[in-house]
């Protein structure tokens, strides 16, 4: 089967995505689970679903709030 580009965007976001978070954990000692799942939305764009225990989302809504990082920029709009 071969994937379009959005959808091996998406396996490739959400692979990084898990290696951070995984690596995050780690380094603070917090066990827990995090399932990381690759999709394309219906704009046709790569979107990932996280789905966490409270335990690990307590964590790192503990760490959001330690400080301020800027919003990412919005992708450019898609040309059709």
């Amino acid at each position: 089967m071969t994937l379009a580009e959005n959808e091996r965007q998406a396996v490739r976001l959400a692979d990084e995505l898990r290696t951070r978070i995984d690596r995050w954990l780690a380094q603070r000692g917090i066990r827990g689970s995090v399932i990381i799942s690759p999709f394309v939305g219906s704009d046709g764009r790569p979107n990932v679903l996280i789905r966490t225990d409270a335990h690990v989302a307590h964590a790192l809504l503990m760490s959001l709030d330690e400080r301020p990082h800027p919003p990412p920029s919005a992708p450019p709009p898609r040309r059709i």
